[in-house]
């Protein structure tokens, strides 16, 4: 694998920025991000969230996730997980103990100012987060290549051990539900993307008959007590609900690609049906 950081320099952000269409602070980003996860990937840890779920998926139909996130392959103490992550050079390490996650920045210096603000001090660097659950034990992770920008940052991929597929869907079905009889979930837009883009563009097939199980496993991890079907009952409608808002800013602020945008009714309706068959 090749050094990313060769690449922190104007003419090829530039470049790289005119290929994707990303601006160029957010193309910065990724690279540092994409350089985040493989000075960690050597860590007994196992990525997890939005930014796994997008490796998941088809090129052409991610969205842009900004943070990494972990769940731990193997029993650890806070106090070892907080040296590890110290000894590579992150900061912070606030611990929540409702969740047991454990929150780390690495600060990447810019080359386009952006001013920011870490502990009190204003400075001018990406704030790239790292979160580590150390209450999740995830013993057989899967694995696949980690690229934030493929077709363009190939040579710079790696293999990453990464959360399955039906974990990933089932737990962004969970976080999509919420309504006013379910209330586990957040419904935000980007977790229904997600919902909707690993069923309509997997880049591995989804072992279908896993998925409600493993809803029932998230949903105890929560200490909730809500049936797999109300879960799955309240996405749908908040699919629909999407469809009705037409997805304003949605797209804009998530950068969902074109070809998702025009046939969004068309996807929701093949989402929907895919999650009544559960």
């Amino acid at each position: 694998m090749h050094e990313l950081k060769q690449l922190l320099n104007e003419e090829n952000i530039k470049r790289i920025s005119e290929k994707t269409g990303h601006p160029r602070l957010q193309t910065e980003f990724l690279i540092w991000l994409m350089d985040t996860a493989n000075l960690l990937r050597r860590q007994k840890i196992v990525l997890k969230g939005g930014t796994a779920v997008q490796q998941f998926i088809k090129e052409t139909n991610r969205r842009i996730s900004m943070d990494l996130d972990y769940d731990l392959e193997e029993e650890k103490t806070i106090e070892e997980t907080r040296t590890e992550m110290e000894e590579l050079g992150l900061r912070g390490g606030k611990y929540n103990r409702f969740t047991g996650a454990l929150t780390y920045y690495r600060i990447a210096p810019t080359i386009y100012k952006t001013e920011t603000r870490f502990e009190g001090e204003k400075i001018n660097a990406h704030l790239i987060k790292v979160q580590v659950n150390t209450k999740t034990v995830l013993r057989k992770p899967d694995e696949t290549d980690f690229n934030t920008l493929p077709g363009i940052l190939d040579d710079y991929a790696f293999k990453q051990k990464i959360t399955p597929i039906e974990m990933l869907l089932a737990n962004k079905i969970v976080i999509s539900a919420r309504s006013d009889k379910v209330h586990v979930g957040r419904a935000h837009y980007k977790d229904l993307f997600d919902v909707i883009a690993l069923i309509n563009y997997p880049k591995k097939r989804i072992d279908y008959s896993q998925v409600p199980t493993e809803i029932r496993r998230d949903l105890r991890r929560r200490g909730s007590s809500h049936k797999t079907e109300e879960v799955i009952t309240s996405c749908q409608t908040n699919l629909l609900k999407l469809r009705e808002d037409r997805i304003k800013g949605f797209i804009s602020s998530y950068r969902v690609s074109r070809d998702m945008a025009d046939n969004i009714e068309e996807l929701i309706d093949k989402t929907k049906n895919t999650l009544q068959k559960l």
